[in-house]
């Protein structure tokens, strides 16, 4: 973060030394005609960022869907498009998780072919495109600068220029990096690019209906490097610990459970919240901890109250169970394995999973409701 306010602090002394020595009488009158209503410059600073926002995440997803990805998410300010996973249908909603208001893209691809090519055209189309929008607007605003409309223009254009510089220096961000160092890591294939194309490529077949338990040892053990605690690991660590689960490995897989919990504390709290659930699923169907696994979603009450319904049930039939409950842990894991076999995304890996845990619980609390009898 201090590096990148370093290189942004010297760009725009830069920026300031070029405009004093070379701009134009035409540049500085045009700037005059700028509006002086605190209002309008801030309406028109605020449209701007929306629309230089939205072009940036819009490269993204134009340059993903040529490349055949599939649309999952667009969030710009108050604004979210997505894909539902139970229905599959692209629904428009509010957002309301402020950590994802400046601006998030999701395309998935549809299958492993040429991955790392095609995610590197994904990757840099974003800041291609503010690029191409930061011409425009200077273009546009250069030969009609006056009144509101002209505010727009020309903040569209600054905006759009920082949006894309800040995202092509490759640089470290967190947990997460910019564009820019994403672009280069998939074209030197380095450690951290294998890693998470791995993890793409797994989705990739899951998608297409094979499970997750049917994977090697061994190309699950590929997605564990390097442990940089990023968003990256936070995944693997996620697809391990699912694939130890299948094979019965518990307590293994709630080591890999909690450091991806370690890591996701500084990450947005939806990510923070998704492996708690994880955790607490696992912990109220194997332990039997009901406390403990309440414990764990404590924090994330905000998140757990807009996650999906099918999570919601599945967490619940799983505490049911851990309350010693039997009917309706039956109850609720029979709805929620209705509920998926009807998605038209039954077949994939990830819901044969569900459904495999899901009939668990099932049949734990069929057996506890026999011996009550």
């Amino acid at each position: 973060m201090l590096l990148g306010g370093a290189i942004g602090a010297s760009l725009a002394m830069l920026g300031f030394w070029i405009g004093s020595r070379f701009a134009s009488l035409y540049v500085l009158a045009s700037l005059r005609e700028l509006p002086r209503n605190g209002w309008a410059l801030s309406s028109a600073a605020l449209i701007a960022w929306f629309l230089s926002t939205l072009i940036h995440e819009l490269g993204h997803i134009a340059a993903g869907v040529t490349q055949g990805f599939r649309f999952q998410l667009l969030v710009v300010g108050p604004f979210a498009v997505q894909r539902d996973g139970l229905t599959d249908r692209i629904r428009l909603g509010w957002n309301r998780q402020f950590e994802l208001a400046g601006g998030v893209a999701a395309t998935l691809p549809d299958s492993d072919e040429r991955l790392s090519s095609r995610m590197r055209w994904m990757v840099i189309a974003g800041p291609v495109a503010s690029v191409l929008l930061t011409v425009l607007a200077a273009w546009w605003w250069w030969h009609a600068p006056s009144g509101w409309g002209g505010a727009v223009r020309f903040f569209t254009a600054v905006i759009a220029a920082g949006t894309g510089i800040a995202t092509l220096i490759p640089m470290d961000n967190g947990s997460f990096v910019t564009d820019g160092k994403r672009f280069l890591q998939l074209g030197r294939d380095d450690e951290r690019a294998r890693r998470d194309t791995a993890r793409l490529v797994l989705f990739v077949r899951e998608q297409s209906g094979l499970r997750l338990r049917d994977e090697p040892g061994t190309r699950i053990a590929s997605l564990l490097e390097p442990a940089d605690a990023s968003l990256g690991e936070v995944g693997s660590r996620l697809v391990a610990a699912a694939w130890l689960v299948d094979h019965g490995a518990y307590d293994e897989a709630e080591q890999h459970l909690a450091r991806a919990a370690a890591i996701a504390d500084g990450l947005p709290f939806y990510m923070a919240a998704a492996v708690a659930i994880e955790r607490a699923r696992l912990v109220a169907q194997f332990a039997r901890n009901g406390a403990a696994a309440r414990a764990l979603l404590a924090p994330h009450a905000k998140a757990m109250a807009r996650a999906p319904k099918i999570i919601r049930q599945q967490l619940d039939a799983a505490l049911a169970l851990a309350d010693g409950d039997a009917e309706m842990a039956h109850r609720l894991a029979t709805e929620a394995m209705q509920l998926l076999q009807s998605s038209p995304n039954a077949r994939t890996g990830n819901s044969q999973w569900a459904l495999a845990r899901l009939a668990e619980i099932e049949a734990a609390s069929r057996e506890t409701q026999d011996v009550a009898l």
